[in-house]
């Protein structure tokens, strides 16, 4: 429907509210009250699942990061349509990912394509084990707002 609405996902793979339990982000291995033997479940994607859906503005950040999560949180925002953003953040009392994150993370190359949806579901896997961020697809589409309006 490209309803105007915008999605800010607030990632720290945990549920911290409840002891630390897996997520559907979790990694496999995640050890955890309710799995001490470690999550046997392959984790989603959330910007595969939402470019699968249709989204048409998808990004990643990571909330370490305040300048580039306040710039794509403010270009979301003016996005006519579904808006999607996937922060990464570390939960600091039962899942630390913040070492890992300074080690891991890349954005985007200033040449990707956002407009292109085969090469947001491209960007979305790296072979260097580095964790993608920036916008992945940002397209103008009527919305739901617009088609009933006109």
């Amino acid at each position: 429907r490209n309803s105007d609405i915008n999605v800010f996902i607030h990632n720290n793979q945990v549920f911290a509210l409840t002891t630390g339990q897996a997520t559907a982000t979790s990694p496999e291995g995640y050890k955890c009250p309710s799995r001490p033997q470690g999550s046997t479940d392959v984790p989603i994607n959330p910007i595969s699942v939402m470019l699968s859906s249709g989204a048409t503005f998808v990004a990643r950040t990571y909330a370490g990061d305040i300048a580039h999560t306040k710039e794509i949180m403010k270009a979301a925002i003016e996005h006519r349509g579904f808006s999607f953003i996937d922060i990464l953040q570390p939960c600091i009392t039962f899942f630390d990912t913040r070492d890992y994150y300074k080690d891991h993370l890349a954005w985007l190359p200033d040449d990707h394509n956002q407009t292109d949806l085969h090469a947001a579901f491209r960007a979305t896997h790296r072979d260097d084990e580095k964790v993608p961020l920036g916008i992945f697809y940002r397209v103008e589409k009527p919305t739901f707002e617009d088609k009933i309006l006109s």
